[in-house]
């Protein structure tokens, strides 16, 4: 039976399937080789928040109550926590402990959930620098390349800022919480769903949020203070090594520590707040509060009625909430870890069957240099610095491609091959020179040419924009990239795309910029157009292959 033979041009379609489906997955494994498990998003933080502070509410509910009803302006159920305590299961039974709950678990999650879990994220964008001083680190123009942790002063307004919108989303249970940890009697509701309907009948929905200026201000003070101190002692203790990030214990003494500093500032209107709440017809605000208990119920220390209730409540409250955190979060490391690696595991084995052309379950020599060919484009290879150590020492002689490329299809072959021998029995290394590299020796392979192909294709990128090859990027060179790739060029557009990437304002750019510029581009996606893409980007713009869209 006669072979069937192809024609040229279907022999030609699928040998070009054929690459791009190993240049996917190439790009695939270089991806994973060239990048750490990313932070995740900020929707994570918010929850976590949420889901720990409702569950640290049930083991402070009865603390939380007793300070409730010591800022009474009657003194019936004591002056100290352990009166109020006592006088509460002696009049209501063991229930009244927890009487309240479920609006306390609501307020703590609608709250804290904004109040601490976007502190970090608007923190970020306050002091950007402590990311960018790591990926600047290598740049010998940047002077000093140490992190910068952020001052407290910024901590202290990122606080405030998610404490005005914390009390904001959180005070319609702040409301319903106070009263239903009122005395027995005080207000007549059946539970959470009975006293939302009693109060819009009978009050009005504004309600809801009448209090929301004295919360509000409660919150800024309270948050910037506990959110400021806790991130402090946190990062505190992490860096002089007294703790282990993700651990139970660093939620525990930095929420403990920010327990007693919110407080300080809290109190006082914490007590103003709850005379409004308990005395909606006496008290207009909370300032009509607060003078009232300032220069008639008490003076200075009326203000702080309440105050080592407060403090006996919210310490457990924030060590349980911090520490369940805290322990979320490392939960949360471990699961992203084993996920990327199992991710990881899949492209190194897709890329290894698609580079293996002979299907012998090794990588050999020649199938290394289709992978280099694969990663790095003649012009690259020819004009990269990285790897003229390969040229002939003939300065008459020209750097070849085939040249280059097999010197360094050696190198990482031999490279590859020695660290996975550390891994093999001593019988086992023979067969391994003989046969080429296994899975493990191919994914060793691929990391040791991860930042290899990416120096290399950015380097290539630089010199494509550097004309004068004099070692930088101008404001000329930019725009003449501009006007080679786009008809038309808006007037300010390469002002703004110098000044969106020149970090350090020097008025040229190295190429250290141009790999900050990159630094989320895959390996095999750097290009010229990406470089002006993200460029565009910083600057407001968006690019597209024909014209420039504002």
């Amino acid at each position: 039976m006669a072979t069937k033979v192809l024609p040229p041009q279907a022999n030609t379609q699928r040998n070009a399937q054929k690459a791009l489906f190993q240049t996917k997955r190439l790009a695939e494994a270089l991806r994973y080789a060239d990048s750490s498990i990313k932070e995740p998003p900020v929707w994570v933080g918010v929850a976590n928040a949420g889901v720990a502070s409702m569950l640290a509410a049930p083991v402070t509910n009865p603390l939380d109550r007793a300070k409730t009803l010591l800022q009474m302006p009657n003194r019936r159920f004591g002056s100290t926590m352990t009166s109020a305590l006592s006088s509460m299961v002696r009049t209501e039974g063991p229930s009244g402990l927890f009487r309240g709950l479920p609006a306390a678990m609501l307020r703590e999650s609608s709250k804290n959930c904004v109040r601490i879990g976007l502190f970090k994220p608007i923190l970020s964008v306050m002091h950007p620098e402590s990311s960018n001083s790591k990926n600047n680190s290598s740049d010998p123009d940047s002077g000093d390349g140490s992190s910068s942790k952020p001052p407290l002063w910024k901590r202290f307004a990122a606080g405030a800022c998610t404490g005005a919108i914390g009390a904001i989303c959180s005070n319609p249970f702040e409301l319903i919480k106070t009263r239903m940890q009122a005395p027995m009697g005080s207000f007549p509701y059946k539970g959470l769903g009975d006293s939302v309907a009693q109060i819009i009948r009978s009050e009005g929905t504004g309600v809801f949020y009448k209090g929301v200026g004295a919360s509000v201000a409660r919150d800024m003070l309270g948050s910037s203070a506990n959110m400021a101190i806790q991130s402090l002692v946190s990062d505190w203790l992490v860096e002089h090594k007294v703790m282990k990030e993700g651990t139970v214990g660093l939620g525990v003494v930095s929420g403990l520590a920010s327990a007693a500093a919110s407080v300080l500032v809290m109190q006082p209107v914490d007590t103003s707040r709850a005379y409004v709440y308990l005395n909606p017809g006496k008290y207009k605000n909370a300032f009509s509060a607060f003078t009232d208990i300032l220069f008639r119920g008490g003076g200075p220390l009326g203000l702080y009625r309440g105050a080592l209730a407060h403090f006996m409540r919210v310490a457990p409250h924030y060590a349980l909430m911090f520490g369940l955190m805290e322990k979320l979060t490392s939960m949360e490391a471990v699961l992203a870890r084993k996920w990327h690696d199992h991710t990881r595991s899949d492209a190194m084995r897709s890329a290894f069957q698609s580079f293996d052309l002979n299907s012998s379950n090794r990588i050999d020599i020649s199938e290394v240099e289709a992978l280099l060919k694969t990663a790095l484009p003649l012009s690259a290879v020819r004009n990269s610095s990285r790897l003229r150590r390969y040229d002939s020492q003939d300065p008459h002689e020209q750097p070849q491609y085939q040249d280059r490329i097999h010197s360094l299809a050696l190198e990482l072959f031999e490279k590859s091959k020695q660290a996975n021998a550390k891994h093999l029995p001593l019988h086992g290394h023979a067969q391994l020179n003989e046969e080429g590299l296994d899975l493990k020796g191919f994914t060793q392979l691929i990391e040791n040419m991860a930042s290899i192909v990416r120096d290399v294709r950015i380097e290539a990128v630089f010199n494509q924009f550097d004309l004068d090859h004099d070692g930088r990027i101008s404001k000329s060179d930019v725009l003449a990239g501009l006007e080679e790739l786009f008809s038309f060029v808006p007037e300010g557009l390469t002002t703004q795309v110098m000044e969106a990437a020149d970090v350090h304002n020097k008025g040229y750019l190295s190429l250290s910029e141009i790999r900050n510029l990159c630094i989320d581009v895959d390996s095999l996606e750097v290009t010229r157009m990406t470089v002006l893409r993200h460029w565009a980007s910083k600057a407001g713009f968006r690019l597209i292959p024909t014209m420039i869209q504002f």
